[in-house]
């Protein structure tokens, strides 16, 4: 767990800017890295909710904790990269899982999204426990704009928590 970055005394805390962030992928017993986005969105939970009938009434009730897909969008980057190698084991391992009955595990990683204070520190951090990627899409070519070429890779996950 990262160390906390409450201000101390005498200090002024700054709200932190949505521009400035950092997402680390890890596991134990590695490969760990980090990759660049100009996006990261969805980092958020559902409390799902069923009707119960009580004395008073039908009344709503907690059926549980869903979470969205995290989106992650970037300059389409080279195939050497520890994220497009990750992304494309884990397409392969789908595509082989059907045929080889003995194929290890797709491979999950936490992932940790840091936002950052203006000195490079996370000031805020969320953990996706066990993410791997679900989806993979290339942004739209059009002649008549001169955007960056992005991808966008979708993660799945079991738990979001706040770490920082």
């Amino acid at each position: 767990m990262a160390k906390s970055t409450a201000p101390q005394s005498g200090q002024k805390w700054l709200p932190p800017v949505v521009f400035y962030f950092q997402v680390c992928f890890q596991r134990a017993g590695g490969p760990n890295f980090r990759a660049s986005f100009l996006e990261v969105g969805g980092l958020a939970w559902d409390l799902g909710k069923r009707t119960y009938d009580g004395n008073d009434g039908p009344r709503p009730v907690p059926s549980g904790v869903s979470y969205p897909n995290v989106t992650l969008k970037r300059p389409v980057g080279p195939l050497d990269g520890s994220l497009a190698r990750w992304v494309e084991n884990c397409r392969r391992f789908m595509d082989t899982s059907a045929k080889q009955k003995d194929m290890k595990k797709i491979m999950a990683y936490d992932v940790v999204i840091h936002l950052l204070d203006k000195e490079g520190k996370p000031q805020a951090s969320w953990q996706c426990t066990n993410a791997y990627p679900v989806k993979w899409s290339l942004g739209n070519f059009d002649s008549g704009d001169s955007k960056v070429a992005t991808e966008t890779v979708e993660l799945v996950y079991d738990r979001l928590e706040r770490v920082n």
